[in-house]
């Protein structure tokens, strides 16, 4: 096996089990998120698995090749969905918070020419 390809996998495998830790955590905050990004880093790790598989078979088919980059197609989609999910709900987020801290300021501004 190539040291490039020796590397990729040492990576490959180092992100997916961090991704994976890392995305348990985010469950904590943000359900619909943390839930897209660990299924990415479970299909990383199947990403990982499959291009590990490739480089050790003695000889390999065009089938071979594009089940890995399908397999990192799926995980890149799925990040992809993750990105997109944060950005509505960032975008949600601060929309309440505005809409919220406006009803304050407007209640507070109304109490406060009441005396």
């Amino acid at each position: 096996m190539s040291v490039k390809l020796s590397s990729a996998l040492r990576w490959g495998r180092f992100n997916a089990i961090l991704g994976i830790i890392m995305s348990i955590g985010t469950l904590v905050v943000c359900l619909p998120i943390g839930i897209v990004i660990l299924i990415a880093y479970l299909k990383l790790n199947g990403a990982t698995d499959a291009l590990k598989t490739l480089a050790t078979k003695a000889s390999n088919t065009t089938e071979d090749y594009e089940n890995v980059i399908e397999k990192y197609g799926e995980y890149l989609k799925m990040l992809g969905i993750a990105n997109i999910l944060a950005i509505v709900l960032s975008i949600v987020v601060a929309l309440i918070y505005v809409i919220f801290f406006g009803v304050i300021m407007a209640s507070a501004g109304s109490s406060f020419t009441s005396y």
